[in-house]
């Protein structure tokens, strides 16, 4: 387990920022329809994405042995802290020294890493944050509190994404 010292999200936040503490007004009346959507949604990407699921948490093992899920905490709507479910792209206990950017050709990735990397398959497990209510099918991703502050000094008004349910996927994914 790493202990880091990291800002707490929700102090970085500003009190006038949307999604702290309030009803998501951006949604009004369709909030939950967008609930039952997402539930649906995580229900079907859960059902068909098992097999495939189960066959590629073989390989990360018999590549690297250990979890062959992985988690995280990120920061969520109104700076919630929440844990996220991803498949193990990288060797075990890759951040002994501490959490840190991937880079191009990263020497901690797995072989079958690259690949689930390359296709967003390690990101599968999220439809159980969907599921749970923690993540939305459609929204900014959520990021790990150790990278906040400084994504929220470096590019005014990312801190407005905090607003809403963090997604699966969105317009980060959408726009490459």
């Amino acid at each position: 387990m790493i202990t880091t010292t990291s800002p707490n999200p929700a102090s970085i936040l500003s009190t006038s920022t949307p999604g702290n503490n309030q009803k998501n007004d951006y949604l009004g009346e369709i909030g939950p329809l967008k609930r039952a959507l997402d539930i649906v949604g995580a229900l079907v990407g859960l059902t068909l994405s098992a097999p495939l699921m189960m066959i590629i948490g073989i390989l990360i093992h018999r590549e690297s042995p250990g979890s062959v899920i992985y988690t995280q905490k990120r920061v969520g709507r109104g700076g919630k802290l929440f844990t996220i479910f991803k498949l193990r792209s990288m060797k075990f206990d890759s951040e002994t020294g501490g959490p840190g950017w991937t880079i191009k050709n990263d020497p901690r990735c797995l072989k079958i890493g690259k690949f689930i990397r390359a296709w967003n398959l390690d990101e599968v497990p999220q439809f159980w944050n969907v599921l749970k209510g923690d993540m939305s099918l459609v929204g900014p991703r959520p990021e790990r509190p150790e990278h906040i502050e400084r994504l929220c000094e470096e590019t005014p008004g990312w801190d407005k994404r905090f607003a809403v349910k963090p997604g699966l996927t969105g317009l980060a994914q959408l726009k490459g």
